[in-house]
């Protein structure tokens, strides 16, 4: 007997396959950390290892060093997605009015992205050493007093952002260039015939038809720092103490210095539940500007 189907069926038939990788791949590993997390799983001691139900996740609501991380993550997030939504918006706007050569320039932004975080990292500590970095030895030319940018708690946090800001407001301005050079050109003539300045232009017109657009950049970027572990790692191991211990970076040393296996999955579920709350936030905020349109 041949099984007929509409072609909707057909559709839906030919994502299984996909779906079925994607749920082995992303969601099956989500649900096995979600089920380490209910176990006090120790691996330097196998002997105490037992299910203990939602313990974990209440043990981190009541550790201080959580919610520490969790504020450091806070200030580097907000630090470099907003200074690399700013420049990046800057240099698309600064690159969309060039005539000609636009495409060496973009192919210049696109070296910091292709260096792995780990180069990035490594390169950056040595810039930032405050006896041999360069960036003093400049600050000593211009006479301004030289800073211990990774040694300090109060700075080291913004250093990190920095070196992101580096290597990631490329990433954001060639998607805002991709948007801008995609927008309908009949509001600005309307704008210029109505006798409109730059910033009113800017303001009224760019930034609201680009907000759909942005919205995707900034959960992209969101998303990425809080995941950033490896320029962490390379300039500042979570130091000076613990002024740069993100989560993403707690959830490490209790899985791989600690042996707290059980204990670091209820603190990943934590972070990727964080995100994805932050990421619905971000929509729901730009569907209800747009109408519905994200």
């Amino acid at each position: 007997m041949k099984l007929i189907l509409s072609e909707k069926g057909e559709k839906r038939l030919l994502l299984i396959p996909t779906i079925i990788v994607l749920a082995l791949f992303t969601t099956l590993p989500y649900v096995m950390t979600f089920i380490l997390g209910l176990f006090n799983y120790d691996a330097a001691n196998p002997a105490a290892n037992r299910f203990i139900g939602l313990r974990n996740y209440g043990e981190a609501l009541a550790d201080p060093r959580f919610w520490n991380s969790l504020l450091v993550t806070t200030k580097f997030v907000i630090a470099s997605v907003s200074i690399e939504l700013i420049f990046g918006l800057g240099i698309a706007l600064l690159f969309k009015g060039l005539p000609k050569a636009r495409g060496i320039f973009q192919s210049i932004l696109l070296v910091p992205m292709v260096v792995p975080p780990i180069v990035v990292g490594l390169n950056w500590k040595l810039l930032l050493d405050p006896n041999y970095g360069v960036i003093n030895w400049i600050f000593s030319v211009l006479r301004v007093p030289q800073q211990v940018w990774l040694s300090d708690p109060q700075s080291a946090i913004f250093a990190l952002a920095l070196v992101d800001v580096w290597q990631y407001t490329p990433f954001v301005a060639l998607l805002s260039l991709a948007i801008l050079v995609a927008l309908p050109s009949d509001p600005y003539e309307a704008a210029i015939l109505d006798g409109a300045n730059p910033i009113q232009v800017l303001f009224k017109i760019t930034i609201p038809l680009m907000r759909s657009g942005l919205t995707i950049i900034i959960m992209l970027r969101l998303i990425e720092c809080f995941k950033d572990f490896a320029k962490i790692y390379t300039l500042t191991s979570g130091g000076p103490g613990i002024a740069t211990e993100t989560l993403n970076f707690y959830v490490y040393l209790n899985a791989f210095e600690n042996y707290k296996l059980g204990y670091s999955s209820a603190l990943a579920i934590i972070l990727f539940s964080i995100i994805i709350l932050f990421s619905i936030m971000l929509i729901r905020g730009a569907n209800k500007k747009d109408g519905g349109k994200l």
